[in-house]
């Protein structure tokens, strides 16, 4: 757990943006179908060569999962439409932690969109994870750093060291809640915890690292949102989406029916460790 920092909880991931109600309600939580302004200024982009130093990174992904079918899938947004799975790799600078917020000169963004459906990737079972997919060689990939001046282990086809990462969805450990319930606070902890299980990865690129031998890593965490049977995102009577509870995600074949965003934050970064 000593990857996922409290630095990328409650500023990379906008874990403190969930809202806490006097009366106990569930938590707010928003699905981010648009950047976060709070910790997102995408500004002007760098002059060429602009440098980086990598130090976190950042790990997002949303997309659905259909428990008829057993497939993850695209889903639907009240108003705007069919949007595809989304996987998103950024990189941050030290810049970061003097500002707060994500800027072009303090990060770029690996961004990989994939329409239509995925089976179940083996890794996931393997290392004790509900379901889990891999990224397809025929996904869209736009590359937001390859303009940039970055360490020599990233340095070159950027993109391509992310193509062919897998992400998945696994069980909350009594080690993983403990922590966890240290960075949102016991009061918050309270409302957050009945909706939050684990996001995972896996990557060649991370095995043999400090951080995982095979790798397989997952100490991020999820949240999932119910959807229609046409798979768009239900919402209440004031436009709110509605979670899941975490209880009800695991199912016998995968993962209940629903929209699943995903975040893991490493700081330092694995990929720098090779």
């Amino acid at each position: 757990m000593r990857w996922l920092t409290t630095l990328g909880c409650l500023s990379l991931l906008g874990c403190d943006n969930t809202t806490i109600e006097p009366d106990g309600e569930p938590p707010e939580i928003v699905p981010r179908t648009t950047p976060d302004e709070s910790v997102t200024d995408t500004g002007t982009p760098p002059p060429p060569g602009a440098t980086l130093d990598a130090f976190a990174l950042v790990v997002r992904a949303e997309f659905a999962y259909n428990g008829e079918t057993d497939r993850f899938s695209d889903y639907g947004i009240p108003e705007v439409g069919l949007v595809p799975m989304t996987v998103q790799f950024t990189l941050v600078d030290t810049r970061f932690t003097e500002t707060g917020i994500l800027d072009a000169d303090n990060s770029c963004t690996v961004t990989i969109a994939i329409s239509g459906t995925l089976e179940h990737a083996p890794w996931a079972a393997e290392n004790g994870a509900w379901a889990g997919f891999t990224i397809p060689p025929d996904a869209e990939v736009t590359d937001g750093c390859a303009t940039y001046t970055l360490p020599a282990p990233l340095k070159g086809d950027t993109a391509g060291l992310f193509t062919s990462w897998g992400i998945g969805v696994a069980p909350l450990s009594e080690e993983q809640a403990k922590f966890l319930s240290g960075v949102f606070g016991q009061q918050k902890w309270a409302l957050v915890e009945p909706y939050l299980v684990v996001a995972a990865v896996f990557s060649d690129a991370l095995a043999g690292t400090p951080l995982s031998k095979n790798g397989y890593e997952a100490s991020g965490f999820t949240f999932a949102w119910e959807v229609d049977g046409n798979m768009q995102i239900e919402t209440t009577g004031n436009g709110s989406f509605v979670p899941i509870e975490a209880a009800d995600i695991p199912t016998k074949t995968g993962l209940a029916t629903g929209l699943y965003q995903t975040d893991s934050t490493y700081a330092p970064n694995p990929l720098l460790a090779n």
